[in-house]
């Protein structure tokens, strides 16, 4: 015979440090929080329903052809407001997986591109040493200059670390939208 019983009011507290004292997860009623946004940044985010997770400032680039860092692509948000065609380069596979503290083979990241031209200015993506490319590499601006056609103006990308050891670096990037 089993015999069902209900819990009412149930407040759960908790919360797991790594060995520096940094909370890694903790967990207050229906907030679950993963990472630490003093000390590493707000991972992610589950109340009330909704996942948040948080957003670093954007990286707004100068008017010019570049290459990017693994810096740049983490804070999830580029623009850039071209006064003629540009050019922006991933950095190396080896400069990616630097770029990060333990970073696995086909762990992944997104970031967007966004062509705030208010002209037909294009901007390409090109792919450091190590790098592939999936898709589509223009990001073309929201319209164009005789309003023939219009686009998002940007685009999003996912990079996938598909090697991670040291020499054999390498990444897939895809474009996703």
């Amino acid at each position: 015979m089993s015999t069902t019983h209900t819990i009412e009011n149930l407040k759960l507290s908790s919360s797991l440090k790594d060995s520096n004292g940094n909370t890694i997860i903790s967990v207050d009623g229906s907030t679950i929080v993963i990472g630490d946004s003093a000390s590493t940044g707000l991972v992610l985010r589950y109340n009330s329903g909704v996942t948040c997770k948080s957003q670093l400032a954007h990286t707004a680039l100068s008017d010019t052809d570049s290459t990017l860092t693994i810096s740049q692509i983490k804070t999830g948000i580029i623009t850039i407001t071209p006064s003629a065609n540009r050019t922006l380069t991933l950095p190396t596979s080896a400069d990616a997986v630097a770029g990060f503290s333990g970073i696995k083979v086909d762990e992944a990241i997104k970031f967007i591109i966004i062509n705030k031209a208010s002209s037909n200015y294009i901007v390409t993506i090109a792919m450091g040493s190590g790098g592939t490319l999936e898709g589509n590499s223009e990001v073309n601006p929201k319209e164009n200059t005789t309003n023939t056609y219009k686009t998002s103006g940007s685009a999003t990308f996912k990079i996938c670390f598909r090697n991670v050891s040291s020499s054999t670096e390498a990444y897939t990037i895809y474009r996703t939208a």
